[in-house]
């Protein structure tokens, strides 16, 4: 049994075969041994350098293992979304195997300055679970994302903020910008008032297909049924 630690500080065992005892031909001796023991470890190093995977690929990858999980379909969004909006752009096709905790770092640097420390860690979650399934397919040999430092979250900013009366009537008469996407903005905003839908449920209700006649969705609480018009 050979045994030794991986980049990440994981132990790795690999069985290299029967020890040969004393007086007999079956087995290896201790320098026979030692060399199965690099010959493993050089091939698992260049199995990794033949696959240049970039975050773009393991992701795509990533997110047909959550559908074969049966992870809900609000969480798929929120992670292909995360994906293409924030991860793959930042690391561009830069591979797998290349990615350090060093960039790991300046991604939560950048992204201090456009998100919140909330979603910052989300994605660093996110990130993790790439780095696990390239782990798992050779892809990579270490996961940065345990070796980097990550940002400390307070109680205080875990706290959700919910709108009085007053406040949502504000956010609802405001100036909304002239595009195709303000022209819709305040319908979002509205339903999820009125039922406490989260973003990813309210992303998933704008992609289903509403018929023309009857113009209405009907939204499901815990058996119970409320139809908005």
């Amino acid at each position: 049994m050979g045994a030794w630690y991986g980049p990440d500080g994981r132990s790795v065992k690999r069985t290299l075969g029967a020890v040969r005892a004393a007086g007999s031909k079956d087995g290896l001796t201790k320098a026979e041994a030692e060399r199965a023991l690099r010959r493993i470890r050089e091939q698992e190093r260049e199995l990794v350098a033949t696959r240049r995977i970039t975050m773009a690929e393991a992701g795509g990858e990533l997110l047909l293992r959550l559908a074969l999980k049966g992870r809900k379909r609000s969480h798929r969004l929120t992670a292909a979304s995360d994906l293409r909006i924030h991860l793959v752009p930042f690391f561009g096709g830069k591979e797998l195997a290349r990615i350090t905790p060093d960039d790991i770092e300046r991604y939560v640097r950048v992204k201090r300055e456009e998100v919140a420390l909330k979603t910052i860690r989300n994605h660093l979650n996110l990130a993790h679970s790439v780095f696990e399934l390239g782990l798992r397919k050779h892809w990579c040999l270490t996961n940065p994302v345990k070796r980097a430092d990550r940002p400390v979250l307070r109680t205080t900013e875990t706290r959700v903020k919910f709108l009085d009366q007053r406040e949502l009537e504000q956010l609802l008469a405001s100036d909304f910008p002239p595009d195709a996407f303000g022209k819709v903005e305040r319908v979002p905003y509205l339903t999820a008032a009125m039922t406490g839908l989260r973003q990813g449920e309210l992303r998933e209700g704008s992609s289903a297909r509403v018929p023309r006649r009857r113009r209405r969705r009907a939204v499901e609480f815990h058996g119970k049924r409320q139809r908005l018009a």
